[in-house]
Parts: structure tokens; sequence; C-alpha cells
């Protein structure tokens, strides 16, 4: 069976990377409908290699999603699900939607991830649906709530009756309407979505994440940008790049970006090093390390700092061969390498517990950096794999 997903985008560089990864597992195909965005919301598309419409003004989702189905026709799916580029849609859960299309049980079926408007339950006919559904039990705007509509699977059948005629927040439902006018069997479902923590939490201390930057000018930007507002301040240590890194990074308007340049270039370790010594200087409860190319996903920040700030644990570090989805776009032979190295580095250190050592996703408490020698960390990649860093 043939599934397409269709995800419509506008400026939306900081979540669509990790939502075009995770939706690769479940589907046959992807579309991006770039709606005229000015960022880099459709360099990053085409650079994972999915199929790029793109508008040369803005038209708004309606039309981005009228697009959007034009171009999956063409591949004659059985299936198209829609969802947003925003992070308000969880992939996981396309299976979900699509199960019920596939033992022939409903045409549309349609997830919602905040709460279930009774407005919308009733005029479908679906009062049974009335009860919370939301893992997250909190409230949302009405352009949110009404987006969360926008995570949908479509059977072939239902194509012809989807009209488009309504624009932005409306679309959604307007689109289970022409199908359940049509009088084909819709459904709505209650899927999970990633619940922001309580950001009064990471308030109650000074957090500080140093990116270590060389030749990251296409990137460097979404990064920061994707930085969430409790992080206090952001190190950037531009390690002498070559390209045009030091020019994008001058040119981010944003209060909490310290620039920390080398003239000459000292390696990743090095960098990270300063943006240590910064973050200590100014009084950081927590240093978190995100790389400069937008591949350690944000919305991971809370899972590596709340160890610590439960007193469960000092340092942190992600782990990308926990699951295959984390592991995307790495090939065969670079997980082999990643899962031999960690083998030796647990032979060599004694640390048996710890997996995945390359990554350089971590947070640390002040505690532990202020007792660490720093000066003697070393300096390039190595310094994930060295005993002096890990004691």
């Amino acid at each position: 069976m043939t599934i397409v997903a269709v995800i419509p985008a506008f400026n939306e560089e900081v979540h669509i990377y990790d939502v075009i990864k995770k939706a690769k597992h479940y589907v046959d195909e992807i579309i991006v409908v770039d709606d005229c965005s000015d960022d880099a919301t459709a360099f990053i598309a085409q650079s994972l290699g999915v199929r790029l419409v793109k508008h040369e003004s803005s038209m708004g989702r309606s039309e981005a999603l009228r697009s959007g189905f034009k171009a999956a026709r063409e591949l004659k799916p059985k299936i198209i699900v829609t969802l947003y580029a925003n992070g308000y849609h969880n992939p996981k859960d396309i299976p979900k939607l699509v199960e019920p299309i596939y033992w022939l049980r409903s045409d549309v079926v349609s997830g919602n991830n905040l709460y279930n408007d009774p407005d919308v339950l009733s005029f479908l006919g679906m009062d049974e649906h009335l009860e919370e559904s939301s893992p997250c039990n909190n409230k949302a705007p009405a352009d949110i709530a009404n987006m969360s509509m926008g995570f949908t699977a479509f059977s072939s059948s239902t194509f012809d009756s989807l009209k488009f005629h309504e624009n932005d927040t409306k679309v959604e439902l307007s689109l289970l309407k022409d199908a359940k006018s049509a009088g084909f069997n819709v459904d709505i479902l209650p899927v999970s979505r990633l619940c922001n923590h309580d950001n009064d939490t990471f308030q109650k201390h000074r957090i500080g994440v140093v990116i270590p930057a060389y030749n990251e000018d296409k990137l460097i930007k979404t990064t920061v940008n994707g930085i969430p507002e409790y992080i206090d301040n952001i190190y950037v240590i531009n390690d002498c790049s070559t390209d045009n890194t030091a020019e994008v990074l001058e040119l981010i308007e944003n209060p909490r970006l310290q620039i920390i340049t080398h003239e000459v270039n000292q390696g990743v370790g090095a960098a990270i090093l300063h943006g240590y010594q910064a973050a200590l200087k100014e009084n950081m409860d927590i240093v978190v390390v995100m790389g400069g190319d937008n591949q350690m996903n944000p919305l991971q920040l809370p899972n590596l700092m709340m160890p610590i700030i439960e007193g469960k644990a000092d340092y942190t570090k992600g782990n990308r061969l926990l699951s295959e989805e984390f592991r995307v776009g790495m090939s065969k032979w670079r997980s082999f390498g990643n899962g031999l190295l960690t083998m030796i580095t647990k032979i060599s250190s004694g640390y048996w517990h710890i997996m995945d050592p390359q990554n350089g996703y971590t947070a640390i408490s002040r505690e532990a950096l202020s007792n660490m020698d720093l000066h003697n960390l070393y300096t390039y990649y190595g310094y994930c794999n060295d005993r002096k860093y890990g004691k």
C-alpha cells in the first residue's frame, strides 16, 4: 500500500528536519509544500531528499494542501496523510490513523492531539468522542486547536470530494466536512503530542547552551533560532570557519546570543571548553552542548535537563543507538562504527553503562563542570571519548 505524506510548511526551519526524519519511518513518499518561506525550510527539506513543491508567493494553507494533494495524486497513492511542520503532530501516530482505512473501517481518520472540540464533533455526529483525550490536558488557542484537525489520513476514494474552498485554520475542518457530506465514513482518534514541559521549572535555573560551529553558515541560524525561550544564554563558538558562518552570526538578532571567535581552528573540544568557561563565568546552573548543524532536536532538551534538575544526575548524554528513529540518516557502516567505539570506550573507561559516546548532545551541572579539569580536555573530536572528560 502506497502512503504519501503531504506537509505544508511556511517558515518552519526549526522543526521541519525532525518532522520529516520521523515521518520517513511510516510513509512511502513525502511531499513538502513550501509556501514561499523566507527561511531555510525549503533547503532543509531538499537536503533530506523529499519531493518539494515551492510556491513563488505565499498562498496560505488551503492552497498548500491543494498543491500537495495534486503532486501526491500523480503517485497514485492508496492513502494521503496530512501533517504540519510545526511539531504539533507526532509522525509516530501515522500507523494509528492509517490502520482503520487499511481494514476498510473508515475512509477518513483525523487525529486530535489537543482536546476534542464539542462543536466540531457534534457537527460531524461524533458526540461519543467528547471525552478528554489530550495526553497533555491543556487548552490551546483556536488556531492551534483547528490545526490539530489537520493530522488526517484520507483514502484514495475520498480525493475527488475534497474542495479546499476554505483557507487558513478553517481548511482542516472543511476537508472533513467535504468527506462527510459526500457520504464517506469519517472518524476521529486521540493521538499523542510532543507535550511541553512546564517552562516555569526551567526558568528557575540559569541555563546556557554551547554551540561549537565550524563552517555551518547554512544551518547555524536555524539552530540558534530553534533554542527555546527558557534558555538564558547561547554561546556560539566560531572555530575559525572559512565559509560565511561569521557573517550569518552577526546578522542574527537574538539578545541571548554571545559569539566567541577563534582566530585559529582549535577543534570542537576546544570550542566546547571555551563555551563552558564563558557559561561558568556567568553562573549558569546547567550547560547544554548542541551542534551547529541543526541535527540535535531542541524538543529533547527537557529530557537531558530534568535528571539534573531532579538531582538524579550531574551529566546526561543523548543516545542515538536507543532507537532506529534516532539513527535516521546514519549509514550502516557508521552505525556499526559507533557500536564498535561504544564497546571500546566501555572497556577502556570501565563505564559499562554508557552508550553512544560519540553523541555530543549533552547537559552538565555547574557543580560537575566546576570540578572538571577543563584545561586537560581533549580539543578535537576525541573529546567525547576522553576518560578525563567522564570523570
